[in-house]
């Protein structure tokens, strides 16, 4: 069979984790376990009759040995229902008879309906998928610590608005991203997903029939923090996605900001402060033998960009349905893995790009030294305290639209209608020291980012 998506083709030995995480058969061998788990609770809970330790062994064997097999004969089933999770109760029933648990069968499913079923086995893939997405991300955070670290002393011109403005340095750069990834990191790591087990429209309808005096709502919360997720308890047939939507938009405010790092990375090669280091059987261009191209920031942000498309339809639409139920989030979360793989990938690409980079720092001091009239901040600050009120004004007249040399700035100071003592100050004076608190920042930012990661 041939793939259709570069993720099960071009990229797939690159997302191997996500892929035993969220292809069809880990999403029905989740299923199988809530299912299973559903009869041994309800037995636990004395709901049913007591059911004893090796019977218990032989439903959960059922779902440890559940391999790619199994997983196809529920498929076959399928073919025939035309419906996923009845296949999936009637494979079960199956395997029940085999296993000398026939007396057990008819609590299959009791009470239930599908989404029962799938609302929490998909939070359970999410969750399996937050530990892997997060020890990425994780690492991608150090990366750039590490690399700000190496590089905090660097000075270098700031752009704003694309325009060459006071300096900064690279360290302080980095933190900034850093810090950035790390606040998103922090709230993505504490977030919690939810579950429900309540029935056709959320009533508990065929529960409380059959078992009237069961406390169901404390059932099912109990049974929901077994898997560790949050119980909801006031739902339609639906679990209320808001949390998942809340999830996927917190990786999408990832992705932007990390699409954010990936262009400006990609602007610093432009200008020459990253060289970037190449395998000479490498090729840049079809035609152009000199190249070397920032690869693997670009196809970072290609697949950041298609991330961010998934995520947000994907966020949006799970947070509405018709009624009390309709299927068309169905084949919807389907593709959680796809949007969140993206992302994923794009993160590895951006370590392998970085691992690739080295600071050009001749040609970052060049540039710094060529644009000294971006002092004209603290030149026209320093003469308002001195009482120029007009300071502004005829520093902008000195300086506005030009490239000023070291040597062009000490002639505009000396023609400065100001005392020599001031002149004096104002020669002092130097874009290569005039980084403000950089290092300090630099430090406390380095300093609340690890705190949250370790």
């Amino acid at each position: 069979m041939c793939p259709v998506s570069p993720l099960d083709d071009r990229y797939a030995c690159e997302i191997e984790e996500l892929r035993d995480i969220f292809s069809e058969y880990a999403l029905t061998k989740n299923r199988l376990l809530v299912e299973i788990e559903y009869i041994i609770e309800l037995s636990t809970h004395g709901v049913i009759e007591e059911i004893s330790e090796d019977k218990k062994d032989r439903i959960r064997k059922i779902y440890e040995n559940f391999d790619q097999n199994e997983f196809a004969e529920v498929k076959r089933i399928e073919k025939e229902t035309k419906h996923d999770v009845k296949a999936l109760e009637y494979y079960l029933r199956r395997k029940f008879h085999e296993n000398g648990l026939s007396e057990l069968s008819r609590y299959i499913h009791l009470g239930l309906t599908s989404e029962d079923i799938n609302n929490i086995a998909y939070s359970l893939m999410l969750k399996e998928c937050l530990k892997v997405y997060l020890v990425h991300l994780k690492r991608l955070i150090e990366r750039i610590i590490e690399l700000g670290e190496q590089w905090k002393d660097v000075v270098m011109i700031s752009r704003t608005h694309g325009q060459p403005a006071v300096p900064t340095t690279l360290g302080k750069e980095f933190i900034v991203f850093a810090y950035r990834l790390c606040r998103e990191y922090s709230k993505l790591k504490s977030l919690t997903l939810t579950g429900k087990l309540n029935g056709a429209v959320g009533n508990y309808n065929a529960l409380k029939f059959i078992f009237p005096k069961v406390d169901w709502i404390k059932f099912s919360e109990s049974f929901i923090r077994k898997f560790g997720l949050e119980p909801i308890l006031i739902t339609t047939q639906r679990n209320i996605h808001d949390p998942i939507s809340e999830l996927l938009r917190k990786i999408v405010s990832i992705n932007n900001i990390l699409l954010n790092f990936v262009t400006d990375m990609w602007m610093y090669v432009m200008l020459g402060y990253f060289r970037l280091t190449f395998d000479i059987r490498e090729v840049g261009s079809s035609t152009m033998p000199h190249k070397v191209n920032p690869i693997h920031f670009e196809n970072a942000e290609g697949n950041l960009t298609l991330s961010n498309a998934l995520l947000t339809s994907i966020a949006n639409k799970m947070q509405i349905s018709r009624l009390q139920r309709d299927l068309s989030d169905s084949t919807v979360r389907r593709n959680y893995g796809a949007a969140i793989a993206y992302s994923f990938l794009a993160m590895k690409n951006i370590l392998r790009g970085l691992s690739r980079i080295d600071v050009d720092k001749e040609i970052i001091e060049n540039d710094l030294l060529g644009h000294w009239e971006v002092l004209s901040e603290a030149i026209q600050v320093y003469l308002k305290m001195q009482g120029y009120e007009d300071a502004f004004e005829k520093v902008k007249s000195c300086f506005q639209g030009r490239n000023i040399s070291r040597e062009e700035f000490k002639k505009i100071i000396e023609t400065l209608d100001i005392p020599t003592h001031l002149k004096r100050d104002l020669l002092k004076l130097d874009v290569r020291s005039y980084v403000g608190l950089c290092h300090t920042l630099f430090e406390i930012g380095k300093k609340w980012c690890l705190e949250r990661l370790y």
